[in-house]
Order: C-alpha cells, then structure tokens, then sequence
C-alpha cells in the first residue's frame, strides 16, 4: 500500500487528491491483488502520471472503491497516442504506438488528430497495437452533437453511423462525446437527452458504448452535473458520463457528490493535470496542460 496524496499537483488551487476521494478510492491508497469487476480508466499527468508510471512499472494496479454498493473496478494506466506530438513531427504514429508500449502502457485512447496524420489505414493502427500488447480503449472526440437542429441533427447521425464504422474497424468499443460548443446549439435538456439516447442505441446495436463529457467551455453543459443530468434523463445502459479533473476543478465544480455515482454509470475518468493560471480554460486545456513528470 502506498499512500497517494503526497504526490499530487493542484489545478487552480484544487487538490487532485480531493478528486481522487471524491471518486471513493480506497483510503486514497494504491492497492495490489483486489478483485474487479469492471474497469474504469485513469488519463493521467502531472506528478500523479509519474506516480502511476513508478508504481505500475513495478508491476501494481490501481484500484477504485465506488460508494454504489462495493463494486471495485480497476484502473488501468491510459494516454493519448498524440500526447507524445511535442516531441514527434506528424504522421509518426507507428513510433508513439512504439513508445506508450516501452513506457509501459497497456491501454491508449485514440484521438482524432492520430488518424488524420496517420500516412495507414485505420485497421493498421488496430494491427499495430495488438503486435505491441496495447488495447486501445476508446476513440475521442465526437464534437457538436446534442441539441442541434434540423437539418444538422440528421447529419450529426450520418457522422457518428461513419465514427462507428471506424470503430469497429480499430477494434474499440467506447466513443468519447463532448458537451456541444457549436453557437447553433439549443439549450432544451429534455432534447439534448433524446439526442444522447438515440444515439446509445444506435451505438448498441453495434455493440458499442457512448461516454459524455462536459467541456469547461461548453456552450449549455459546461458542469459535471449538468452531463451526468443528461446520462440520467436519456438513460441507456451503455451511455455513460466521462469525468475529467481538469474540467471539474477548473470549473471549480464540487468534488465530493461524485462518490455517489453508479460506477457502472462512469464510462471514462481522466485524471489530468494544469498550472493554476487565470486565463480562459479552453486556452488553458489547449497549451498548458501537464505532461507526466511536470
């Protein structure tokens, strides 16, 4: 066992270990050996990613403590292909794919940007990554998508009939969606729901999950709550909400009522890290978020 709050940075004067408990892990502790039943997924930076790099180096999982009844998921060690960018010019993916499996990565998401400078065929990366050992575990982002009207709301199903063809060509099962930025948006939460339930069956007959996530700068749904109060209304079994630090801290949004979640309703968790800067959160998110170790 070893305890977790040392390590951490803060976001805007926000402890990511307050997120970490808000979420019920257990005695904010890393633990070894727990029975699971699900999995839940940590997208890490900062001095908590270099932890998690540390520990699970070493041949350790971290563990989940749900307030839903017991149920305990694990957490399994995720980045972006992409967040290597910095460091790689365009179209290098065969070499990022190369190093998350060096750094000893088991799971990566893909993100839109690693396919279109990616030279392959999406079915490549999928090959590529089963060569290495890597599950890919989710394909983010969908953007621009509930509340629109017509004639945008029928195409915005035409985009993700495409999206989930090319996830079941990469082998993923999880779509990553984003609250709606787009000033056309309409604001009815009852419409923005059916959208999202709709959706989820259309994902379920493939076979596929829907996570929503609540961007700092959305237009409607800039909060947790307001995502998780969208998940509750379409309510579809494989719809989800998708919980990011960044987002929920820079929206100084409360921690400790996400412990009451149903676990098997959190589709996504993204512990991400960010200087305590004042200035707008999309600027913030876009160029200077953490990476592990800083």
């Amino acid at each position: 066992m070893l305890p977790l709050a040392a390590a951490l940075c803060r976001l805007d004067g926000r402890d990511l270990a307050g997120f970490l408990q808000g979420l019920g892990f257990l005695d904010g502790r890393l633990a070894a050996d727990r029975p699971h039943r699900q999995v839940a997924i940590v997208h890490f930076a900062g001095m908590f990613g270099k932890l998690l790099a540390d520990i699970l180096g070493r041949g350790h999982d971290l563990f989940v403590q749900f307030a839903d009844g017991g149920a305990q998921f694990r957490v399994l060690l995720v980045e972006q292909c992409d967040r290597g960018r910095r460091n790689r010019r365009r179209g290098n993916r065969r070499g990022s794919g190369r190093d998350c499996a060096r750094a000893g990565f088991r799971t990566i998401e893909i993100f839109e940007n690693d396919l279109t400078f990616f030279s392959g065929k999406p079915r490549e990366i999928r090959s590529m990554a089963q060569d290495l050992g890597i599950e890919i575990v989710a394909l983010q982002p969908m953007r621009d998508f509930e509340g629109m009207p017509e004639p945008a709301r029928q195409r915005n199903f035409e985009r993700a009939e495409r999206k989930f063809d090319l996830m079941q060509e990469l082998g993923v099962n999880l779509l990553c969606l984003c609250s709606n930025v787009s000033p056309d948006a309409l604001g009815d939460p009852e419409r923005s729901a059916h959208d999202l339930a709709e959706l989820a069956d259309r994902a379920g007959k493939r076979g596929l999950r829907i996570g929503y996530e609540a961007l700092a700068w959305g237009l409607h749904v800039k909060d947790w709550m307001q995502a998780w109060d969208l998940v509750k209304r379409a309510d579809r079994s494989n719809l989800g909400i998708v919980l990011d630090s960044f987002h929920a801290c820079v929206r100084h949004n409360p921690i400790a009522p996400m412990a009451d979640l149903p676990g098997d309703k959190i589709a996504l968790v993204q512990v991400a890290d960010a200087p305590g800067l004042l200035m707008d959160p999309l600027a913030l998110s876009r160029h200077h978020r953490c990476f592990p170790g800083q």
